[in-house]
């Protein structure tokens, strides 16, 4: 319980900087994401009009394909389709965008509060979550849109699971 109380004090901190601080996306591959997680939402597949390599262009153009939706050939498929799930259940807006990452910043969170608390207690689990929470790299990429919140949650959760195991 305490650690889902870690993620849940995490996310509003986070919610609250993107509130105070965020004006809708800024970065390019966020945009790059979100187009494509809007095409995959609207049935299109893993497309986007986002400038491509010149390779892919003119491998679109040898397959006839400049004309239809631009597969994307370089994105990360998890993204897309984690923006593609939150923009059928809440519409296509830059407010999932933010969202997501700050979901996965909590779940962090909570996952590192709990592994710290069973390795060195409470005040340890705490301090984890206080550095994780106000590290302002951390803070601006989980309301960015990359894809860094969700790697950075399931490569945490992959070395606790290793971890676990005793490897």
């Amino acid at each position: 319980r305490l650690a889902l109380l870690a993620g849940g004090v995490a996310a509003l901190l986070c919610a609250g900087f993107a509130w105070l601080s965020i004006d809708g996306l800024w970065r390019p591959d966020a945009f790059d994401y979100a187009q494509i997680g809007r095409e995959l939402a609207s049935g299109h597949g893993m497309s986007s009009r986002q400038a491509i390599y010149a390779l892919q262009l003119e491998f679109l153009k040898s397959h006839h394909l400049l004309q239809s939706d631009w597969p994307n050939l370089h994105r990360f498929p998890l993204p897309p389709l984690l923006l593609a799930a939150g923009f059928r259940l809440f519409g296509a807006n830059d407010a999932v965008v933010v969202g997501y990452g700050i979901l996965f910043q909590a779940a962090t969170a909570a996952l590192l509060f709990a592994w710290a608390r069973s390795v060195a207690g409470l005040w340890a689990a705490a301090a984890c979550v206080f550095l994780l929470t106000v590290n302002g790299t951390l803070l601006e990429i989980s309301c960015s849109g990359l894809s860094e919140p969700p790697v950075i949650f399931f490569f945490s959760l992959a070395l606790y699971a290793v971890w676990r195991q005793g490897g």
